[in-house]
């Protein structure tokens, strides 16, 4: 199986790009979005952290989810 290693492989973009993350996902840890957040570059990017969710906090947290969708267009 190959593995693919995004940390090391993209480190830029020239898009922007948004990271929606639960604090409590074990699927894709925050600390690693985290860390790759802090390392990539592009034009604009925002992490945005949803304290009280896992991997779903389009459902957890509904209301804040299509806010924050809402606030980028």
């Amino acid at each position: 199986m190959t593995q693919f290693h995004y940390i090391d492989t993209i480190s830029e973009i020239e898009v922007p790009i948004y990271f929606f993350i639960g604090r409590n996902d074990y699927n894709t840890p925050f600390q690693l979005v985290e860390e790759y957040y802090n390392q990539i570059k592009a034009p604009v990017k925002r992490l945005v952290v949803f304290e009280d969710s896992a991997h779903t906090p389009f459902i957890s947290e509904n209301d804040k989810f299509s806010n924050e969708l809402i606030s980028i267009l």
